[in-house]
């Protein structure tokens, strides 16, 4: 088995200015308890 085979292939991701509210609605929309944060 390799990781691409088990990753999501387009996960949801929030940008690092993303307000703490903001962040916690979407994952409670999403029901997740992670979100990877990216910057760019």
């Amino acid at each position: 088995m390799q990781v691409k085979e088990i990753m999501t292939k387009n996960p949801e991701m929030l940008a690092m200015d993303t307000s703490l509210s903001d962040a916690a609605k979407k994952m409670k929309d999403l029901d997740v308890g992670i979100m990877p944060c990216f910057t760019g």
